[in-house]
């Protein structure tokens, strides 16, 4: 459930040989990145977004981790185990976790407690992730028994728990940096501990952010690449990145646009695989978070999407497939669904079996005709109405195409109506704000699965979760997520029903299943894309050195 960009993660070199203090490690060339954005947060309870996670994913570590081969592998947790009867899975810590800080000095041992602490922060506080305790884990007590055990009592048999523990917000927060920094936790990176198999020896805002290999930790082996350096390209477009790799400034560049067309077949062009969907959102009912009488969620958002009708008008006029053909060009496909396809199944059952071709296919009549029906059933004739509708979006120049041409197609769907379309364009972590606070009309977002289970992406537009930032609201569809009284047929066909329930409601329009493909230099391996949780494990890569 991740915040996403639109944008793949890229990488540079640099050649260095250092030895980690147990075993000599033949370790390769420094490898850099470059991030569109400025991380938002390192602090794992309050993070949300793809870009902080998938630092959160390298520098720290949570009972255990994504694997190379889309597995789960220990982490701090050198084993588990799990008992049916009492529902309780019992975690044995590895002795040779270690918290280190920014300079990659060893501070102590990764104990049972900073996982308590952590998730009673995340219970207690106001995060947007609080909800994955209790409602997507089902977790109803854990505690430290030792420095090295902890135990975690569900409420019932989770399919997914284990790659709940591999999410960032699971992950173990040492309570005495909280304690000493308070907001600033998280901010800075000489102030925090980390205990991955990098650790961040430098952040400079908005300019750049160095991993640095963790000669501390526990499997410090197997991590060859000394250091990851991530120059920050804030209004990022695809023909920087281009030139920076054509010049040997930086290892890899994810295409988009005439750069597929042009380099796909270059020999070191690689297929990255996603299941990040892409959408537009209409706000319904989100008068932000202050917002506390009915009146409030009930006057949110613009009038003319209170109309069934001209939301599902909305849906139906955007010409997906030109989005996909003519401005990404990388192998992305049209959504009408939001649940990614040949992704998911359940006794060999495809979550994508039930809804055939999928939702509001698009078809410029019916749409046309639906607005007009919408806006009579509101009191509008056509005319000069005098309204406006108002588009969030954030600064990347792929996603300022696409917002352009849904402006396209929505003026050609209000066409003399009298309805203005307008486009805000902010920062990434600044729209996230706006987005939360419910300051907008239609806004471009995106997200990707935290855990291999459709509730990861449809337990978001639940009524009182804290992710439903369109107001939406159905007894019908949170029936539906409920498990409650069900076997686990019912519990899956319940699922692919609330797809189409949700989609048909016209509150979110899917627009795209991003696909990936990219430059990378054939020296460097070893670099880990993962379906769910965070993008990347840098943990195994390996650069080799130039002669």
């Amino acid at each position: 459930m991740k915040r996403l960009l639109l944008l793949l993660v890229v990488a540079v070199l640099i050649a260095t040989n250092l030895v980690g203090c147990a075993k000599k490690v033949e370790l390769g060339a420094n490898i850099n990145l470059f991030q569109g954005e400025d991380i938002p947060t390192l602090d794992a309870n309050l993070a949300t977004d793809a870009v902080s996670f998938d630092s959160l994913g390298n520098v720290m570590e949570g009972l255990v981790r994504l694997g190379q081969d889309a597995d789960l592998v220990p982490g701090v947790a050198e084993s588990w185990t799990f008992d049916e009867a009492s529902l309780t899975w019992t975690f044995k810590l590895n002795k040779d976790a270690v918290w280190v800080n920014a300079t990659g000095e060893k501070q102590r041992n990764v104990v049972a407690g900073d996982f308590v602490y952590s998730w009673d922060r995340l219970a207690a506080g106001d995060y947007q992730y609080t909800f994955m305790l209790a409602d997507v884990a089902k977790i109803v007590s854990y505690e430290a028994v030792d420095d090295a055990t902890l135990t975690v009592t569900l409420a019932e048999k989770v399919p997914y728990f284990l790659s709940n523990m591999a999410f960032p917000s699971f992950y173990p927060i040492p309570s005495e940096r909280v304690e000493a920094l308070g907001e600033g936790y998280g901010t800075t990176a000489e102030d925090l501990w980390y205990n991955g198999p990098f650790y961040m020896s430098k952040w400079d805002h908005s300019v750049e952010f160095v991993w640095t290999r963790n000669p501390e930790y526990w499997e410090a082996e197997v991590v060859r690449t000394p250091a990851v350096t991530f120059r920050v390209i804030e209004q990022y477009d695809v023909a920087t990145g281009v030139a920076l790799y054509d010049e040997g400034q930086i290892d890899a560049v994810g295409l988009s646009g005439e750069f597929v067309t042009q380099r796909k077949n270059d020999p070191d062009a690689v297929t990255v695989p996603d299941t990040a969907v892409f959408y537009l959102m209409i706000n319904v009912g989100n008068a932000g978070p202050d917002a506390t009488a009915p009146d409030d969620q009930a006057g949110a958002g613009n009038p003319l999407f209170d109309n069934l009708k001209v939301r599902q008008a909305i849906a139906k006029s955007i010409d997906k497939s030109y989005i996909t053909e003519n401005i990404l060009k990388n192998g992305s496909v049209p959504a009408y669904h939001f649940i990614p396809s040949n992704y998911l199944s359940s006794n060999g059952v495809g979550f994508e079996d039930a809804r055939g071709e999928g939702y509001m296919l698009t078809d410029k009549a019916e749409a046309r005709a639906l607005f007009e029906a919408g806006m009579a059933e509101l009191g509008y004739a056509a005319g000069e109405n005098g309204l406006s509708v108002n588009i969030l979006n954030y600064e990347s120049a792929t996603a300022g195409l696409i917002i352009e041409f849904v402006k396209q197609e929505l003026d050609e769907l209000f066409a003399g109506y009298g309805v203005t379309i307008n486009i805000s364009t902010l920062p990434f972590a600044q729209k996230l704000t706006e987005a939360e606070a419910g300051r907008y009309d239609i806004t471009f977002a995106g997200w990707g699965p935290d855990y291999d289970w459709p509730t990861t992406y449809l337990d978001m537009w639940l009524t009182d979760n804290a992710y439903n930032e369109v107001g939406y609201s159905s007894a019908e569809y949170d029936a539906l997520l409920s498990p409650a009284g069900k076997d686990d047929a019912q519990v899956w066909a319940d699922l692919q029903a609330a797809e189409g329930v949700f989609l048909n409601d016209a509150v979110m329009v899917p627009i795209y299943q991003r696909a990936g493909i990219s430059l990378r230099n054939p020296m460097v391996s070893g670099i880990v894309y993962h379906l769910s949780g965070y993008d990347t494990s840098l943990k195994w890569a390996f650069k080799e050195v130039a002669e």
